[in-house]
């Protein structure tokens, strides 16, 4: 009796659920109030969402016939992590990579499987939207300008399920959508001061994508899932191009909001892709300085890039199948409803963000980036409950 409902998510264990959203707002609070507390939460981070996420699993799924049944997309998150166990030891990497990895494995697996309670959508918007009004009057509160313009970004993004699901109940759709682009404008605004080009190109495609693209031409299901794989392969196929026209000089230097158009990502880049190069399979691991003799920096600034290096070509194959299904398997969703539509182009802009910082797959970004992946499903769930 108490396994099946234990598998089922039973009312009993809805602590655990709860729990699970305390993870999340400690790592949102914890993280972008205050740079000192960031400082002080960065390296609790990983376990946080790791342990988030494992949480939801064992509330949610029955694991042990997910297993017996050879579902494959389950099985892509035990072979990976069986996968990464090894390459850790011969790339002498440090186990951090694998809490990073079974947290963003699960939050891809997971997205289109659960149905949270309205509330924990509630809280955590309540959650972003109070964190969010610390940044009211600041510039950057010493956070460098392009993470505080990521920051303002993905806290505007996780008060957005919230909303949605509360003026979704009120049949209010056209409202969310004002909502929407009245809050992206604010980002835009805050990381056009910043000079932050990464989240304004993000905030951009969010727009062109909401506005100029009609939902009659996400019914056409070829057209929808060409546009999928061509936003997960530019993602990791922009860096590889962007090193190559630096060293060939295809494309010559010019100034962008007074900073130079290769503004240094060339260097960074092609350090990785070099030392990738070296290591394609097992991937360079967390050891960065072992694997990159002086650094520019440690940090990939691209997010499939950094699946990529880190981890190698196995992992960044499963990674890449388990992102396009579930982008794929929200179509339908996208259709019938301007909140969904809404939500996926914010996680479109996210994601071309994440060309030009690995934030995505990082928590706790990768935390709010999962509830707007929820979001997707959502809806579809509570309609077949009946709720609306």
């Amino acid at each position: 009796m108490l396994k099946d409902k234990w598998f089922a998510g039973g009312r009993e264990l809805a602590i655990l659920d709860w729990i699970a959203m305390a993870g999340i707002a400690l790592c949102l609070a914890g993280g972008y109030i205050k740079l000192e507390y960031y400082e002080s939460m960065i390296r609790y981070m990983p376990i946080i969402a790791a342990l988030v996420m494992i949480l939801l699993l064992f509330n949610h799924i029955n694991w042990v016939e997910r297993l017996k049944n050879r579902e494959w997309d389950f099985l892509i998150i035990p072979i990976g992590i069986c996968i990464e166990m090894c390459n850790i030891i011969l790339s002498h990497s440090g186990v951090g990579v694998l809490l990073n990895l079974i947290s963003f494995l699960l939050i891809l697996y997971l997205a289109d499987k659960i149905k949270l309670n309205e509330w924990h959508y509630y809280f955590i918007a309540m959650v972003s939207a109070g964190c969010l009004l610390t940044w009211i009057g600041q510039e950057n509160k010493d956070y460098n300008t392009n993470m505080a313009a990521m920051i303002v970004m993905i806290l505007a993004a996780g008060t957005m399920p919230g909303i949605g699901i509360w003026m979704s109940k009120r049949k209010n759709e056209w409202s969310y959508f004002a909502y929407t682009i009245l809050i992206t404008v604010g980002v835009l605004y805050f990381s056009w001061k910043q000079r932050a080009r990464g989240v304004m190109a993000g905030i951009a495609v969010f727009w062109a994508v909401s506005i100029f693209i009609p939902r009659c031409v996400w019914k056409v299901k070829a057209l929808y899932n060409t546009a999928v794989f061509l936003l997960l392969s530019g993602s990791i196929l922009f860096p590889i191009g962007y090193v190559l026209s630096w060293k060939h000089e295809i494309i010559k230097n010019f100034t962008v909001l007074n900073k130079n158009f290769y503004s240094g990502r060339d260097r960074v880049w092609d350090q990785f892709l070099t030392a990738f190069m070296k290591e394609p399979l097992t991937g360079i691991g967390s050891d960065i300085y072992a694997k990159i003799p002086e650094p520019l920096f440690t940090e990939v600034h691209n997010g499939l890039l950094h699946i990529l290096t880190i981890y190698g070509v196995i992992i960044f194959l499963f990674v890449y199948i388990l992102w396009f299904n579930v982008l794929k398997r929200a179509q339908q969703g996208a259709v019938r409803s301007i909140i969904i539509k809404q939500n996926m182009c914010m996680a479109v802009g996210l994601m071309v963000t994440s060309v030009f910082e690995n934030f995505v797959v990082m928590p706790a970004f990768s935390l709010i980036f999962f509830l707007i992946l929820c979001s997707f499903f959502t809806g579809e769930k509570r309609e077949e409950a009946g709720e609306i």
